[in-house]
């Protein structure tokens, strides 16, 4: 199926779910550790849409145990058609 299709029929994201995204996904590619729980209302809308998910996460740094997000393959898949539209 067409993802310009899919995509632009999806609830419109908020411009926090946006950012939140773009942050999220530029820790993956710097092997950062992963998103933690600072915008719970975003995180929520990402995860109904199916373009995040999250589990717990436990830093090997500090040792501290968090909800941590992750961009899914769609959520990627999104921000590459959101960047080209």
């Amino acid at each position: 199926m067409n993802k310009n299709k899919i995509f632009s029929g999806m609830k419109a994201l908020t411009p926090a779910m946006l950012e939140m995204m773009m942050d999220c996904h530029e820790r993956e590619l710097q092997t950062l550790e992963p998103c933690d729980t600072y915008k719970t209302q975003s995180a929520k809308g990402l995860i109904q849409r199916g373009l995040f998910t999250s589990r717990m996460y436990t830093s090997p740094t500090t040792k501290r145990t968090y909800m941590a997000f992750y961009v899914t393959q769609k959520g990627k898949e999104y921000l590459e058609w959101y960047t080209r539209k």
